[in-house]
């Protein structure tokens, strides 16, 4: 998966990190590619607005035991500033390589992955465990990948 088509940027998104945008990361498996989110921006909503952890405002400390990273990330996600994302603002962080979206069914399924109250969303909590396993996937695909085609082989599975 890419980024955002144009520039490769959204605004207020977080920085690039070793998380990936999608269950495969960036460009061709094992090489650099663009993030699901680009560079932070100076902030598209104004001034700081309560959040929903304690009255965190967004740009806050990230909750114990969330990477603040992904602290981040749920942020920028979290279009409605609900502190939950939802299949929809799941699915619009998503971009597949070829700038396609996840469907509804892929987003929804890896929210109920992590949905410990079984409310169709997520907690950052629960993005935070999302981004983990993601990225051990990616990891895993890249052991097997080993000629970084973007696909197993049936000899790369022997090995």
């Amino acid at each position: 998966p890419k980024g955002f088509p144009g520039s490769g940027q959204a605004p207020g998104a977080p920085p690039a990190g070793p998380y990936p945008g999608a269950p495969y990361g960036g460009g061709p498996y094992g090489q650099p590619g663009g993030q699901p989110y680009g560079q932070p921006g100076s902030g598209p909503y104004g001034g700081p607005q309560p959040g929903p952890y304690g009255g965190m405002a967004p740009g806050g400390d990230a909750p114990p035991g969330v990477d603040p990273e992904a602290f981040s990330w749920f942020q920028a996600v979290d279009a409605d500033h609900s502190g939950y994302i939802s299949v929809k603002e799941l699915k619009q962080a998503l971009v597949n390589s070829n700038w396609s979206t996840f469907n509804d069914e892929t987003c929804l399924l890896m929210i109920n992955m992590f949905d410990k109250t079984r409310s169709g969303r997520i907690d950052v909590y629960g993005f935070s465990a999302l981004l983990r396993f993601i990225q051990q996937w990616k990891n895993l695909f890249q052991q097997y990948d080993r000629d970084q085609s973007g696909s197993i082989s049936f000899n790369e599975l022997q090995q």
